[in-house]
């Protein structure tokens, strides 16, 4: 199998991209998980089979693993220093639970499910990436975090259940009440998750946890509740969209110990309502890390057009038509590329700034300051291939997007 690694440098900050040929361009881990490198530059590993998979992810040895189909690895522990990704869209796990023994790990691009217990479980580790990926049908659960993991980020995830018909729990940060060990741990990034058909609650409950959560849509009819406050909990909500739910979040023991939820910018739609159980403690705490959220309104659209085992929109960027006013302050048109790209920008936050793009083997293809408000159009026809676009930031801040020739 061909990889290639991209490489480049803005104002300090190096940034590596591995695409695996046949597969999806491995993201970037941001959030809690930020500096998580996975396995790195290995050679990468295609494996067909669940006794292949269990060999490749048992040991602490940097690897780089691509799924190839849906297999049935039951109960399986993940080591350290690891990136699975799917193949394509049909590639998962299934049969058991897969536990994240290990740190610096990063999945991408599988289907999760079904299991007899937790789809996967994320125990005693750190540094943990989970993207683009989808989980159903766990019996206990869809995606735990628990027993003092730290440092954990989950994005652009899609959570369900079709056949399971009890215990419809989807993510729990923290396992006990007293297990006193987690504080101070559980520190979890959650962003641009669909939380679909039939969840019915956990999404996720925290307990101990500093869990930022934001630009999520939540549209489980009929749920029991989305997110549940425990015991020294510490939740930050932000621009995200509750539809057609019945409690965006219910109280476990979380405010009468020592328990904070904070929110900004929400939206609700189809008797969806905020709560008053516990007064609005935004901002909580700060996240140690930069991060750009989109408009509450743009969310429902982009979540359920990028979150999930879906390949491509790997930033979660959906075509727009409003070229003249992109709602994020930039946008890239067309995305697929056709020939020509346009950059436009909108308002005058941007002075001072860089544009750059990149061809997908690292080759600068156009730079240019950025003088105000403008639209910049790259005149001539670009080759296949995937491409990188940057808005490089005067404090060190870079915003990426990846843009392909042909399509998703």
């Amino acid at each position: 199998m061909n990889i290639f690694i991209r490489c480049f440098i803005s104002l300090g900050v190096m940034f590596f991209y591995i695409t695996v040929a046949n597969a999806q361009t491995i993201a970037v881990p941001d959030g809690y998980a930020e500096g998580t490198t996975g396995g790195g530059s290995a050679t990468p590993t295609t494996v067909s089979s669940a006794s292949a998979f269990k060999s490749a992810v048992g040991s602490n040895t940097s690897a780089v693993i691509v799924v190839d189909g849906r297999l049935n690895v039951g109960e399986v522990s993940i080591g350290s220093n690891k990136t699975v990704i799917g193949k394509d869209t049909a590639s998962g796990l299934y049969g058991g639970s897969v536990r994240v023994r290990g740190s610096n790990c990063i999945f991408q691009n599988l289907t999760v499910g079904p299991s007899p217990t937790d789809a996967m479980e994320v125990s005693g580790a750190t540094k943990v990436f989970v993207h683009k990926c989808a989980f159903y049908d766990g019996a206990d659960g869809s995606l735990d975090i628990v027993r003092a993991s730290d440092n954990v980020t989950v994005s652009w995830c899609k959570f369900y259940y079709v056949d399971q018909t009890t215990h419809l729990n989807t993510i729990l940060i923290g396992n006990g009440d007293n297990v006193s060990t987690d504080a101070g741990k559980l520190h979890v990034t959650m962003h641009h998750n669909w939380f679909a058909e039939k969840c019915d609650q956990r999404m996720p409950r925290v307990r101990y946890g500093h869990v930022h959560i934001y630009n999520n849509y939540y549209n489980s009819k009929g749920c029991l509740y989305c997110i549940g406050t425990g015991v020294h909990c510490r939740i930050r909500v932000e621009n995200s969209h509750f539809d057609e739910v019945n409690n965006p979040w219910k109280d476990y023991s979380g405010v009468s110990t020592d328990g904070q939820i904070g929110w900004e910018g929400l939206k609700f739609t189809n008797g969806a309502s905020q709560p008053s159980y516990a007064p609005n403690s935004f901002p909580v705490f700060t996240p140690p890390y930069s991060y750009a959220m989109d408009p509450v309104d743009d969310v429902k659209a982009l979540v359920q057009a990028g979150a999930g085992n879906v390949f491509g929109n790997t930033t979660g960027t959906a075509p727009r038509s409003d070229a003249a006013s992109p709602s994020h302050g930039f946008a890239v048109y067309p995305n697929p590329v056709s020939g020509n790209l346009d950059v436009v920008l909108n308002g005058s936050s941007f002075e001072g700034m860089r544009i750059t793009l990149y061809s997908g083997l690292g080759r600068l293809i156009m730079r240019e300051k950025v003088d105000g408000s403008k639209c910049m159009v790259h005149n001539g026809s670009l080759s296949n291939g995937c491409y990188i676009f940057c808005l490089e930031g005067r404090r060190g801040n870079t915003i990426e997007k990846i843009v392909k020739k042909d399509g998703y």
